[in-house]
């Protein structure tokens, strides 16, 4: 099973069906029935504000949560797993001096502790691929 944690800014492009998910789609195949795809609970809330503050119609929300229902698996925020805690630890620390928000600490975290790879349109996780998980950063 191919695993990929999904960063905020995939979710958006794949809500918006921009060129940046369909290039993620046609590269890493994320639909195919052997990848398995994971979001942190941190980017459903940031999902959540963004649609809130943006004021998405029933069409947009409802993309939204077929897609959250349907396909994923979702990695939760607790001090119920200690893994998790320690690879946000160690992925702070390590990015000491680096402007990163702690957001996306925690989807880092995911990535690392499901041994799965992270999904991005941005930089913000340039400096971690290839040392806590592999990185497709579309473009």
């Amino acid at each position: 099973m191919r695993k990929f944690v999904l960063d905020t800014t995939i979710l958006l492009a794949y809500i918006r069906k921009s060129p940046q998910y369909l290039s993620a789609e046609s590269t890493l195949k994320l639909t195919a029935d052997d990848a398995q795809l994971i979001v942190s609970v941190v980017t459903i809330g940031e999902i959540r504000v963004l649609a809130q503050r943006n004021d998405w119609g029933p069409k947009k929300m409802e993309q939204l949560n077929t897609f959250l229902q349907q396909a994923l698996f979702v990695v939760e925020v607790s001090s119920g797993a200690p893994e998790l805690l320690d690879a946000y630890v160690e992925i702070d620390c390590f990015s000491k001096g680096r402007s990163m928000g702690k957001n996306d600490l925690w989807i880092a975290a995911t990535a690392k502790v499901t041994g799965a790879t992270l999904v991005t349109t941005d930089g913000d996780f340039d400096h971690l691929g290839n040392i806590y998980f592999q990185l497709a950063k579309i473009v």
